[in-house]
């Protein structure tokens, strides 16, 4: 199985939802990867869940239902097997809870501590989760969405991950914590190795994604700025000496550029489905069903782009 991370560096809304139609779009294809919503804003979970179901989800007793609860279980000793949430078609999602965010601080202590122990529970409760859901429904591929920050919950689950892929917008902010996070990583790696006793890591970047929001186009000069930087920044970030672009769409290392689609995302909300799944009666009519076609021809490629990259990369490890 191949745990991909998705990794939210400025805490936009362009990486819940990429994740989201990503998802969608890999169950199109055919495949059924699982989701694990590792933000504790729960972004991901609320586009997936109506209010009623999240509200049914957050007030029962069973901790199995949420992430967080996964966690709290295995802190406390407890065996757990977590519930997956079916979606549409063969998609499962492992809830986000808002109480993620209050278990920033044992995590973090049980690192200090011993440096393994935070690591290894939230381990454990990954594993499990997505070894369920590879039993219920074949999966081979599994969606983990990080939320913002370099916190101990997503320090464990980089830790577990085999690949990242970064979302990315052409700006100061998004390039600086593409620069921190990576130097983040690099020191997680090492205080992980460390430890002989701990499994390897092997963790690897994936790539990234670049989002061109709309409201980038008033400002066309600084925007063509900062994208002609991306591909430098990036491989500073991850320790790549291979030569940069200044077009990230010659970059090998960029899974695509993607579109906003501000018009289809209101409609897609209200209707509670994907951008590329609505149809008129949702009212996408006119040009906005022409939009809809772009939209499911660029998740369509980035899906296929995804998977190759995470092949080649598997095939190399296996050399």
């Amino acid at each position: 199985m191949t745990r991909i991370a998705f990794c939210d560096i400025t805490g936009g809304p362009d990486m819940p939802a990429l994740v989201y139609h990503l998802a969608y779009m890999l169950a199109d294809q055919g495949r059924s990867p699982p989701v694990v919503d590792l933000d504790p804003t729960s972004r991901l979970t609320s586009m997936c869940l109506s209010e009623d179901r999240l509200d049914d989800i957050w007030c029962d007793d069973d901790d199995s239902r949420t992430i967080d609860g996964c966690v709290r279980l295995l802190l406390s000793d407890y065996e757990v097997d977590p519930t997956i949430e079916k979606l549409h078609l063969a998609l499962g999602l492992l809830p986000g809870g808002p109480e993620l965010a209050v278990l920033e601080e044992p995590l973090a202590d049980a690192w200090a501590r011993s440096k393994d122990i935070g690591a290894f529970v939230a381990s454990s409760m990954v594993h499990r989760a997505t070894s369920l859901a590879e039993q219920a429904h074949a999966a081979d591929i599994v969606l983990m969405h990080l939320g913002p920050g370099r916190g101990a919950v997503n320090r464990a689950a980089l830790l577990t991950a085999d690949h990242i892929v970064l979302s990315l917008t052409p700006n100061l902010i998004s390039l600086h914590g593409l620069r921190v996070l990576g130097w983040a990583v690099a020191t997680w790696r090492t205080a992980w190795q460390a430890r002989s006793a701990l499994p390897p890591v092997h963790l690897q970047p994936l790539g990234y994604i670049v989002t061109m929001p709309g409201a980038a186009l008033s400002r066309q000069g600084r925007v063509q700025h900062w994208y002609s930087q991306i591909s430098a920044k990036f491989r500073y970030a991850w320790r790549d000496a291979s030569k940069p672009t200044a077009d990230p769409s010659t970059d090998p290392w960029c899974l695509g550029l993607m579109r906003d689609y501000p018009g289809l995302r209101t409609l897609a909300r209200e209707a509670r489905r994907p951008m590329f799944h609505l149809r008129p009666a949702d009212g996408a009519i006119g040009a906005q069903m022409t939009s809809v076609v772009r939209c499911r021809e660029d998740f369509d490629r980035l899906a296929r782009t995804l998977l190759t990259r995470a092949a080649e990369l598997a095939e190399e490890a296996a050399l």
